[in-house]
């Protein structure tokens, strides 16, 4: 990998050097021009609404510019966005491809406003929407066009009624420059400290006029990087994590947080971890001995080694196998943009578009796991036995049995891989239509294909195949199945499973395949805007208007294997685990349901600024802002939106800003359609104190609700912006908000329904199912840990979310010897986070919780300081994020040994320096070290039921120190 690195960075190298070649005059070139400088666009809010350009909103928005944007983060914009502290649950690509089962997004990059979901995150292109590219409703915005964009505004306030459902947390509007003129090339290479994670990006963008009247501008993007899959990478925290999982010591606290987890009840080449009615007697005493040892080599058995705190899955130290997943896929991408403007006449100008985008992932996941409830049962007289446990058995008094876990490395590992694909197309118009009135008009186009797919193993096959014996009349080791139930499972071939690298590939290509799930996502899209002022008002000034309208239509299907979309029969199959008979879904795990369903929306809004008072004493100004929008969706009918903002500018000084507003957010596809989302249980029954009781076995299944209706949600933003005369070339901001939603969408989750019913409400036990029948209460009490049940968790508008805090951004800017500095800083303070779906359940607030789905620090910051002279830049920023617990259920010393987390603070630097006349026009080199001290993730996480999360991706950096080299140039 290093290698690789190194080719990479010698080509940039030589670049680098022809560049430079006679520009030794450029070293000496005077800066630029302070006028130039002033013009770019970095101030805390900008134009947030529908109105015409130049009448301020109330809605807090944040400018980022596109140079700032890749001092951050030069490879790509959604992980420079991720560190915005009010961005900060962002789901990017380089960890999306870890797993993302049924919505799909793997390899995708969906912002996330206010840890709110992507769902409530509303992501506009130049200003219009854009469709989904997958069943959640979100938009992968490295399809975006990053040469090209000019800057990104984040509306950090609820703007459904300016710009449409899904805008409950805010909006980030990708603003592109479209009458770019010139060339510009951008290439660069990329590498962890730990020389993996490889990356090269390149990308261009060019634009130029033809004639007077024709307009043209275009960009190509590419990135590739080498993954990080499952297994020891030299990153201490994740060979050796830190986790919590049931305390196997009865008396003390519930969960123990211990070093170096690893599986406790499987082994690679096998582990027995139980052995069928052994006899009284010295052959018992064999027989019985057998449980704990495992196989190795070809069929060697010796004494499995355990480590402490030896729990029912999990265990600290010992040589049990690796618990965790992969940190990073493989990614491969590549986008093309175009874009084409013609006048038609002074004042109207017609524009086209065209937009496609390919991305792969691949994920080297963990090994196939065959263990806990669902563990091969392994029979006396099994072809592959070693003889010297054959005859251990063969000792004993009837039929003799053991039960073996093995996490199978001679298997392929079940890989992920992920290919989607984006074609937009859109046409519109602009122009005035006299005045200072003006209009915009568009239709779109999109399609998106999605094809994941997951290498898996085939449950009932697994199971035949391991049950190995040989066939009388030929002497050849065969499947069972084939002499008892010949034609039930043609082809069968039988596999051994005592030992390393055992398995034959015959037997594990016909256990195991890729189960695949296609998606298709069409949008058809039109809206138009008109905007202006009235002629009239108050003393104060004349009403300004805009109104418009929108229609969209988005159609989706899902097509699956057969496989998938089946229920396992394991009839036939001598130990076939009775817990996987009747399940939905024939693979291992991720089943997906076929899914179809279509939506049509049609919207209708007006917006008004009114200017109440200006040039009064106290008063430079003071303007209202009135927005109301009506939609119709196909499947929940009428829903409005409105917004009421106040805008009052004491003086040039200090300005205060207030806004009140009712949003939505509609179901996407996937909680209106999905039939059937399988997940293995993850819940706890009730009664269970006994580490021993810790999990049920079975599934969850999640169901979508075409007659859900629509999120409700009211939000509250009040703050200010300071501008002391004193301090030249500061500013400051500080806005608290507070957004509460009713009818929130969600499932209840297993766990909450599990407790209902336990709590006597029939209505969760009849969602409940436990060998073929429908629990009551106490069936549900008089379950034992993995005692196979299957849940039903229906999509619901069942519970209320709040999300509420205090954001405050800082900018500084001054001359500091011969150059330029500048200062910016941001945070935003958590004061209450509530959520049904939430890791506490939504009666509890969540602020202050770390773990893997719940991701809610109390607060967070970014400081940065850039500072320019002459041709040369230098960019520190410093990231952090505050501790809390890892589990906000637990309460440490009482159910929970260590449940604190502790201050995390990354820097990152950036140097760059620029340099004119080549040949290549300017051109600009740079190098940028993300996380300089090499800053470890904290321990967040407990253990689940097979693996093990290390860290919180969605909150800390996972890969570590990583260097960027690379070279612009303009022209």
């Amino acid at each position: 990998m290093k290698d690789a690195f190194m080719g990479g960075v010698s080509a940039i190298a030589c670049v680098m050097a022809l560049a430079l070649s006679g520009t030794a005059a450029a070293q000496t070139a005077p800066a630029a021009d302070d006028s130039a400088e002033e013009a770019r666009d970095e101030a805390i809010v900008v134009t947030g609404s529908r109105l015409q350009t130049g009448f301020s909103t109330p809605t807090p928005v944040t400018a980022i510019a596109a140079e700032d944007l890749v001092k951050t983060a030069p490879t790509t914009v959604a992980e420079s966005l991720q560190q915005l502290p009010a961005l900060s649950g962002t789901q990017v690509s380089s960890s999306s491809g870890r797993g993302s089962g049924n919505s799909q997004t793997n390899g995708q990059s969906n912002l996330n406003l206010r840890g709110m979901g992507t769902a409530r995150t509303l992501v506009l292109f130049n200003g219009s929407r854009l469709g989904p590219t997958n069943v959640v409703g979100s938009v992968d915005v490295n399809i975006i066009p990053k040469e090209l964009i000019q800057k990104v505004d984040v509306v950090t306030g609820g703007a459904s009624a300016s710009y449409g459902s899904d805008a409950v947390a805010g909006v980030v509007n990708f603003v592109l420059d479209t009458r770019f003129k010139g060339l510009k090339l951008n290439a660069s290479k990329g590498v962890t400290t730990y020389g993996d994670n490889p990356n090269t990006s390149l990308s261009a963008a060019f634009g130029a006029g033809l004639g007077d009247r024709v307009r043209i501008v275009g960009s190509a993007d590419y990135f590739k990087s080498k993954g990080i899959p499952y297994g020891l990478n030299g990153r201490g925290w994740m060979d050796h994590p830190t986790a919590g999982y049931p305390n196997p010591v009865a008396g003390g606290v519930a969960t123990i947080m211990a070093p170096d987890v690893r599986v406790s009840n499987a082994s690679y080449g096998g582990l027995i971890t139980s052995v069928g009615s052994c006899p009284a007697g010295t052959a018992g005493d064999a027989c019985r001995a057998l449980v704990g040892k495992e196989f190795v080599g070809n069929g060697i058995l010796q004494p499995f080694q355990y480590g402490t705190n030896v729990g029912s899955a999990f265990m600290s130290g010992g040589n049990g196998p690796i618990a965790t997943n992969g940190i990073t896929p493989d990614e491969e991408r590549y986008a093309f943009f175009g874009h084409a403007e013609l006048d038609l006449a002074a004042d109207h100008t017609l524009w086209v578009e065209g937009l496609y985008s390919n991305s792969k992932t691949y994920t080297g996941a963990q090994p196939s796991r065959v263990n806990g409830a669902t563990a091969f049962t392994i029979y006396e007289g099994n072809a592959y036995l070693p003889s010297s446990v054959s005859s251990v058995l063969a000792g004993a008094t009837g039929t003799q049995t053991f039960r073996l876990a093995r996490y199978g490395l001679d298997w392929p590992t079940t890989d992920v891989r992920g290919n989607t694909m984006v074609v937009r197309g859109a046409l519109g118009i602009k122009g005035n239509l006299g005045g200072d009135w003006s209009y915009d008009a568009m239709a779109a186009y999109q399609h998106a294909h999605q094809d994941l797919d997951i290498l898996n193993s085939i449950e009932n096959r697994k199971y035949a195949a391991a049950d190995a014996v040989i066939d009388p009349s030929t002497g050849n080791i065969v499947c069972r199945v084939t002499l008892t139930n010949p034609g039930l499972y043609p082809g069968c071939v039988p596999i051994n499973l005592f030992g390393n690298n055992v398995a034959n590939k015959a037997a594990t290509d016909w256990i195991m395949a890729w189960n695949t799930a296609d998606i298709d996502l069409n949008q058809t899209s039109g809206e138009a805007n008109v905007r202006g002022s009235l002629g009239f008002g108050l003393p104060a000034g004349n009403i300004s208007a805009a109104f418009g309208g929108a229609a969209r239509k988005l159609t989706a299907k899902r097509t699956v294997d057969a496989l998938s979309d089946d229920f396992i029969d394991g009839t036939g199959i001598r130990g076939f685990p009775a817990s996987l008979q009747g399940r939905y879904g024939s693979y291992a795990f991720y089943n997906p349901s076929p899914l179809s369903g279509e939506v049509k929306v049609y919207e209708f809004y007006g917006e008004l600024g009114i200017p109440l008072i200006a040039d009064k004493p106290l008063f430079e100004s003071l303007a209202a802002t009135v927005a109301g929008r009506y939609t119709h969706y196909s499947t929940s009918g009428w829903e409005p939106t409105w917004k009421l903002g106040l805008n009052w500018t004491v003086s040039s000084a200090f300005r205060l800003r207030a806004t009140y507003s009712q949003d939505s957010r509609a179901p996407n596809i996937l909680e209106l359609f999905n039939s059937a989302q399988v997940t293995t249980l993850n819940s706890v029954a009730p009664y269970s104190t006994a580490p021993t009781q810790y999990k049920l076995g079975g599934q969850a299944i999640t169901v979508g609700n075409p007659k859900l209706e629509t999120e409700r949600a009211k939000t509250l933003t009040v703050g200010a912006i300071i501008s002391p005369p004193f301090v030249p070339g500061l500013q400051l901001s500080v806005d608290y908000y507070r957004i509460s939603v009713k009818g929130s969408i969600d499932t209840p989750g297993s766990q909450q329904v599990i407790d209902q019913c336990h709590a006597g409400v029939m209505s969760y036990c009849n969602l409940i199912v436990f060998n073929n029948t429908t629990v009551t209460p106490a069936i549900l009490d008089g379950l034992r840990a993995d005692d196979p049940v299957f849940v039903t968790v229906p999509m619901l508008n069942f519970g209320s979310a709040r999300n509420s805090g205090i954001d405050a951004e800082l900018l500084y800017r001054t001359r500091l010897g011969s150059g330029d500095l500048r200062l910016r800083a941001t945070g935003t303070l958590l004061l209450d986070v509530r959520d049904p779906g939430g890791c506490l359940g939504g009666g509890r607030n969540e602020v202050g919780s770390h773990g893997l789905n719940c991701s809610y620090p109390r607060l967070r910051g970014n400081l940065s300081a850039n500072y320019s002279n002459g041709p040369f830049s230098v960019f520190l920023q410093e990231r952090f994020i505050q501790g809390g617990v890892a589990d906000g259920s637990q309460t440490e010393g009482v159910t929970i040994s260590s449940n604190s987390v502790p201050n995390v603070w990354y820097t990152d630097l950036n140097l760059s320096a620029k340099i004119g006349n080549t040949w290549a026009g300017d051109a600009e080199v740079y190098f940028n070290v993300t996380n300089v001290f090499n800053q470890a993730p904290p321990p967040t996480t407990t253990a689940v039921r097979s693996w093990v999360e290390a860290s919180n991706p969605a909150l800390y950096d996972l890969l570590g120190r990583r260097f960027v080299v690379g070279v612009r140039f303009k022209m």
